[in-house]
């Protein structure tokens, strides 16, 4: 298995911008999948809930069918993950045993329940790097130092001190 990143599909680049100045006529297209996730109907409802929130965050036509079991897992481990924690909220971090209070095993539960969300979240764009990365994708209209320099199409700083 090839080490280092892993590629990113063609449309996050596109959305991230240009940072590596690469010309869009030298991204190669993605292998196009075909149709649109569908929700599993075996899903709870709160799973259910999760999944389509997931599909409804991500842009347009990134996700396909081919995409529908690495859903259905995140969805039913972020269910996972917060049913772990609701009945840590309850029973507490500590909880007694025969030997005395130990460390909640459900920190364990909802511990694995992270990991497996992180890793099907990582293969569909839902890390918050990724998140952070698409953030350039308004970036022409929305430049920071564009709005705090004024807007000056040719950079100057000219209208610093000048009274119009």
């Amino acid at each position: 298995m090839p080490k280092g990143q892993k590629p990113k599909p063609t449309q996050i680049k596109i959305a991230e911008g240009n940072r590596s100045k690469v010309a869009k006529d030298a991204l190669r297209p993605d292998t196009p999948g075909k149709g649109r996730p569908r929700m599993p109907m075996h899903l709870s409802a709160e799973e259910r809930r999760l999944w389509a929130d997931v599909v409804q965050s991500l842009p347009d036509s990134l996700l396909t069918k081919a995409d529908e079991a690495i859903l259905e897992r995140f969805a039913v481990y972020w269910s996972r993950f917060r049913e772990a924690g609701r009945m840590i909220a309850k029973t507490g971090l500590m909880v007694q045993s025969p030997n005395g209070p130990i460390r909640n095993p459900l920190l364990v539960v909802q511990n694995a329940c992270a990991k497996e969300m992180h890793a099907a979240g990582s293969e569909i764009g839902l890390s918050p790097v990724a998140r952070a990365r698409m953030v350039g994708q308004g970036a022409e209209e929305d430049d920071p130092m564009e709005l705090l320099l004024g807007g000056e199409e040719d950079g100057a700083w000219s209208t610093i001190g000048s009274r119009h």
